[in-house]
């Protein structure tokens, strides 16, 4: 569902990109408990945690089982936030999140840019116990990366956050941890654990409230604040499952080649 696009150069679908103007529009994707399918068309099957018999999967259960991965390819610039409908100034530009429709409820599973910028900023949930190892920040649910510079530069870049929950990454003092990865423009700028018990935290205790992911739009704060982000979108996929590094590489590379295409192509 596009939400408040006003289909001009900076607000819809143009021959090249997705633009959005940073104001109010964003992209809601359902995702509910409705049955997975494989491309193909046949049925996700798995086993029942309960019975031990196969089953079909629904879409929240395989997120559940195999993790997920959001690639983004575009130019990002910062946007407006609001509270209770008015304008503030806030340090966080929201680019995913994931909702349960309500406009008063934070979204869960938050992805955006802080410091002007220069942090990748999200997280899954939280658990107050659950460190995990590689973030910038002190919290120890919410995960940031420093990227080292602004990522609002007027430049194209291609950015990748995935966590794999198909195996335990490691144990250390901390507990047990989830692979956790992040790539920008084709480089590994940041690997390490996710903890188990946040990850598991957010599935048993979110997922279920959760019915959509908002692209372009998310928040941070329990203040009922949405956080927007402008964008001018070349590329953008969720995953249900964490990406190798050929299969990120392979998306980077192609993507902007296709994108070099449009560009020569309509222009």
């Amino acid at each position: 569902e596009l939400v408040n696009f006003d289909y001009n150069d900076e607000s819809g679908l143009t021959p090249t990109s997705f633009n959005f103007d940073g104001v109010n529009d964003y992209i809601k994707v359902p995702y509910d408990d409705s049955l997975m399918y494989h491309v193909d068309g046949t049925k996700y099957m798995g086993t029942d945690e309960e019975t031990g018999e196969e089953k079909q999967l629904t879409k929240k259960e395989v997120f559940a089982r195999n993790g997920f991965t959001f690639e983004f390819y575009g130019i990002f610039e910062k946007g407006k936030s609001y509270n209770n409908g008015k304008e503030i100034s806030a340090t966080f530009d929201g680019i995913l999140g994931y909702w349960n429709g309500l406009e008063n409820k934070q979204a869960d599973m938050r992805f955006g840019f802080m410091n002007s910028g220069a942090s990748i900023f999200w997280n899954a949930g939280y658990n107050t116990t659950a460190v995990s190892d590689y973030s910038s920040s002190p919290d120890v649910w919410n995960q940031m990366i420093d990227v080292g510079f602004s990522l609002y530069d007027g430049k194209p870049h291609y950015l990748s956050v995935s966590v794999d929950v198909s195996e335990k990454y490691k144990k250390d003092g901390n507990g047990e941890h989830f692979k956790h990865t992040v790539y920008l423009d084709g480089k590994n700028i940041a690997d390490g654990g996710f903890n188990v018990l946040t990850w598991e935290y957010f599935c048993n205790g979110r997922l279920k409230d959760l019915n959509c992911f908002c692209i372009g739009r998310s928040s941070m704060n329990w203040d009922g604040a949405w956080n927007y982000t402008k964008m001018f979108i070349y590329a953008m996929r969720i995953y249900n499952k964490s990406l190798s590094e050929e299969e990120l590489m392979d998306n980077y590379v192609t993507s902007v080649i296709f994108h070099q295409f449009l560009v020569k192509l309509y222009t």
